[in-house]
């Protein structure tokens, strides 16, 4: 009698059990393969914004500004530095290839038009993969962002979405303040900064550290520790729940503003605290329900990436020592790192 050649109930079960253990043991090979394909998109994205940061200085001489303050976006009329309304982002444009999106709010006599039409376009090189992709988020600030038009300052059309950054500039080892911005342009613009222990805005620029803040001005000269052991921007901390509705305080407007947590982060001492050093804000790992409008952060497991001022970028554990973390933060302060910080 012939044996029937074809594989039996019992067999077939466990073919089948074989090749979902297989797959079991492969998915998370191939889960972290995608990862760090995202990770490696994601440093891409940051050496190109710090590229341009550095075609930026070289070209301007000093690194783009902080801008003026959460009500106010960029304004292509007002130049560089001091004087221009819009933070380092929007600063960088010209030197990402999108002279014409820089150019958007003059680009014709309805200048409210052209200011929502560049607030409400997302760019590739501002999102990290990891985190979410490339798309206008909802804002869920009030009021909408303004900037100095021919006429003093207008007010763009209600906005739903904009495109925003997942990537922040360093805004020294301490958080200083932050800013609404004036009510009209001023070529000598005097902010109402809220800082730490009620400081002058004398006080604050005198004390910032950092590479990008409200009104900075800082040349490669200024930063005495050297662009290798100094950061200049990296990724930043979004609540894990609000990263889709923009309901995280420090992610609600668009990436083309300036002066606010949504552009700037610090690498050091809490915004109610001295600069002692005693209570230092380490970068975190997005979360939910966990709420840092100042740290730096980022979805990735482990660690974070930045760029330094020289251009590298590197990965930096949210486990850093937390003393080197802070003089990494600062331009200024002469120390050295007993280790190297970096993963």
């Amino acid at each position: 009698m012939r044996r029937n050649s074809g594989f039996t109930l019992v067999e077939l079960l466990v073919v089948i059990a074989i090749i979902g253990m297989l797959v079991g043991l492969l998915l998370p090979a191939v889960q972290q393969a995608r990862e760090a394909a995202r990770n490696m998109q994601c440093k891409n994205h940051l050496r190109q914004l710090a590229l341009a940061a550095l075609n930026h200085e070289s070209s301007v001489r000093h690194f783009p500004t902080g801008g003026w303050g959460a009500l106010w976006i960029g304004y292509p009329d007002y130049g560089t530095g001091k004087k221009q309304p819009g933070g380092y982002f929007y600063c960088l444009l010209p030197y990402l290839e999108q002279q014409a999106l820089f150019n958007y709010p003059s680009f014709s006599s309805d200048a409210s038009e052209g200011a929502r039409m560049m607030c409400e376009t997302p760019l590739s090189v501002a999102y990290c993969p990891s985190r979410r992709s490339c798309k206008a988020y909802p804002q869920d600030m009030v009021p909408n962002p303004t900037f100095g038009g021919s006429s003093g300052s207008e007010t763009c059309a209600t906005l739903t979405n904009v495109g925003k950054s997942d990537y922040v500039i360093n805004g020294g080892s301490d958080v200083h303040a932050w800013a609404e911005g004036p009510g009209l342009y001023q070529s000598n613009p005097e902010i109402q900064v809220m800082a730490a222990g009620g400081k002058s805005l004398s006080q604050y620029l005198s004390d910032a550290n950092g590479i990008g803040y409200i009104l900075s001005q800082v040349t490669v000269g200024e930063i005495r520790d050297g662009l290798s052991n100094t950061v200049m921007m990296g990724e930043k901390y979004i609540q894990a729940d609000y990263i889709e509705t923009g309901q995280d305080a420090a992610d609600n407007q668009s990436c083309y503003g300036g002066g606010d947590a949504d552009q700037i982060r610090y690498m050091g001492t809490t915004y109610s605290e001295s600069a002692t050093g005693t209570d230092i804000l380490p970068p975190f790992q997005d979360r939910l329900g966990f709420s840092q409008l100042f740290a730096f952060g980022s979805a990735h497991s482990g660690s974070m990436n930045v760029a330094l001022c020289d251009g590298a970028v590197r990965s930096l554990s949210y486990g850093v020592d937390l003393t080197t973390y802070r003089r990494l933060g600062n331009r200024r302060d002469g120390e050295v790192f007993a280790s190297s910080p970096w993963d």
